[in-house]
């Protein structure tokens, strides 16, 4: 169970009054009942509230669900005075309001964050005292409520000062003997928002004034009221420290992959070995066995490929390494097959992103495409070769490496170029790994092409990337180093995510609070 799971669960206890122990000795919420209306006729004698059309009584097939005899059903209107803001046009806001140092904050939908606890009140736009006249204010302690909307009945805040507010917004404020965070808390529970969703209109989706103050509440007593406030209070607070720090052991799990794979390019991470070949001896073998190939016209001659620049060099790297371009490095380049379907040859595996699950080939529930003898040949996959993702919507996944290993038989899409090394001289899961690093993910990104919403790489965008190559038996070592350690980071992020005793830790250590006496 997930900790919104655990909360909601929680949150209905708590409004059924199971959550906390009654006090036969709390005056029952049925005299609450009578104060607040007793109240609410002084109010309207003093002209300082409305007086207000009757509300129904609640009917016995709106109630829900039993709850304790000392608490009583009732509708929001009963117990608190309801109203919405007031609605500012853009350009009024911008040309009046905004950067007004003195006044109280105007507080918009987008201002009430979805986690129900945040409310942004350095929007940048305040009504100065001198105009708050004209403007609605919802006090301190009160609850502001989204009515209209995507995030209506979702967006909740209970205000820590006073504001002004904006139109789609409701503020409920309790009379006497009903606590605003009380209230703050039914708001927030699945009952309530079932019963806020069938209540509300209209196209965009939103609730009448009228119609929210319809909606059912039960009630408790005044002290047991208190009681469960602080009990909430004490659980989600828990909870949230849970959660932070699950998130913050996350967090340094990730610092640590991303610092692993810094330290592997800059020849951090293991020692060098003074015996091993040095990698510019590699690159003299490349260039050699390159020109033997485009001799036997295996291989096209390549436009000469620039080198590397001094200020394109952002860090030292040992004696036995060199910088140099990827496109050095490269065999060929290959975009995938751009058809769909085919009538005459063979019928073929041809991958798709879909098929691409954590930078691993995945070949569970794969297309078949009938190809010919031409195309088994131009787009067929080998172990060693690499593919790039050519085109996706995501500037994290757009260019990433994937390596091909133990497969046989399978070909890919025009979403894909297969990269092939000059593998008797570069290690292909190395080339994989700096494809992973923030020195090439960040090149890339300053690569891509966007139309329309898809970011794009090309081949010359990746032959052009600065990249660092060791000698090969480094490379190799290397790999073998950052495999172990990653290996340790997923073990520490699955024991946190999914280990059963982090569930069954966070669910004792709640519930016990919950129920304790």
């Amino acid at each position: 169970m997930d900790t919104e799971k655990l909360k909601e669960k929680i949150l209905q206890l708590a409004i059924q009054g199971k959550l906390v122990r009654q006090n036969p000795d709390d005056e029952p919420a049925s005299v609450l009942l009578d104060k607040i209306e007793t109240e609410k006729q002084n109010l309207i004698k003093e002209k300082k509230i409305k007086k207000q059309k009757p509300i129904p009584g609640i009917l016995e097939d709106e109630i829900p669900f039993k709850i304790p005899e000392n608490w009583v059903w009732c509708r929001l209107g009963d117990i608190g005075e309801i109203y919405n803001g007031n609605s500012i046009n853009s350009k009024l806001k911008e040309e009046k309001y905004l950067g007004v140092k003195e006044g109280y904050p105007y507080i918009g939908t987008k201002d009430v964050y979805a986690d129900s606890i945040t409310i942004n009140y350095e929007n940048g736009v305040k009504i100065p005292y001198s105009e708050l006249k004209n403007f609605k204010i919802a006090n301190e302690g009160s609850v502001l409520i989204c009515a209209e909307g995507g995030n209506a009945g979702k967006k909740i805040g209970f205000l820590t000062e006073n504001v002004t507010f904006g139109n789609k917004l409701l503020n409920f404020n309790g009379y006497n003997n009903i606590i605003n965070r009380y209230v703050y808390y039914v708001f927030q529970s699945l009952y309530f928002y079932t019963y806020f969703t069938e209540y509300k209109t209209g196209i965009i989706g939103g609730i009448s004034i009228n119609k929210f103050k319809e909606l059912p509440i039960p009630v408790p007593p005044l002290s047991e009221q208190k009681t469960i406030v602080q009990k909430l209070d004490d659980l989600f607070i828990l909870m949230n420290n849970m959660e932070n720090d699950k998130k913050k052991l996350l967090d340094v799990i990730n610092l640590t992959r991303n610092k692993v794979l810094k330290l592997a390019v800059q020849g951090k991470l293991i020692n060098q070995n003074p015996d091993d070949e040095p990698a510019s001896v590699l690159l003299d073998k490349i260039e050699t066995e390159k020109q033997n190939l485009i001799k036997e016209k295996k291989i096209k001659k390549q436009k000469p490929i620039p080198g590397i620049l001094e200020d394109e060099i952002p860090f030292k790297i040992p004696e036995n390494w060199v910088w140099c371009r990827l496109g050095t490095l490269v065999h060929s380049f290959q975009n995938g097959i751009s058809k769909r379907s085919g009538k005459l040859g063979q019928e073929t595996v041809v991958l798709r992103l879909a098929d691409i699950k954590n930078n691993r080939i995945n070949l569970e529930d794969t297309r078949r495409i009938v190809l010919d003898d031409v195309e088994l040949n131009r787009y067929s996959l080998n172990t060693g070769d690499i593919l790039i993702t050519r085109v996706n919507g995501s500037a994290d996944i757009v260019g990433s490496f994937t390596p091909v290993e133990n497969v046989q038989d399978i070909s890919y899409c025009d979403h894909f170029i297969r990269m092939k090394l000059f593998n008797e001289y570069i290690y292909p899961p190395y080339i994989v790994l700096l494809g992973k690093s923030e020195l090439v993910r960040k090149k890339i990104k300053n690569l891509f092409i966007t139309t329309a919403g898809q970011k794009t790489v090309n081949q010359t965008h990746i032959s052009s990337i600065p990249v660092i190559l060791p000698p090969l038996e480094e490379q190799q070592r290397i790999v073998q180093k950052v495999d172990e350690l990653m290996k340790l980071c997923d073990e520490l992020e699955q024991n946190i995510e999914k280990s059963k005793n982090y569930s069954e830790m966070l669910m004792q250590s709640v519930l016990q609070e919950a129920f304790k006496n």
